[in-house]
């Protein structure tokens, strides 16, 4: 989704470089497989930030976030 806003208004906005924007393939690569998913692992920094924040503490957070399904469809951004 992030290399949608290639050429629009919004690209300016995003918080990484779109054109550096790279999608798995179905041979792999550097990226993850499509199929395989990718299950959401933040630091120790991203769980103390606010905007992380699923539950009351940061341990309570990092609980939530180990018992969520795997995301699809993922692409990865390089800076």
């Amino acid at each position: 989704m992030p290399a949608a806003f290639r050429n629009t208004p919004l690209a300016r906005l995003m918080p990484f470089d779109i054109a550096k924007v790279r999608y798995p393939n179905e041979n792999g690569n550097e990226n993850k497989n499509l199929a395989d998913g990718c299950v959401i692992q933040p630091t120790e920094l991203g769980l103390a930030d606010p905007a992380m924040q699923l539950g009351d503490t940061p341990e309570e957070t990092a609980k939530i976030l180990e018992n969520l399904p795997p995301l699809y469809g993922s692409s990865t951004c390089w800076s």
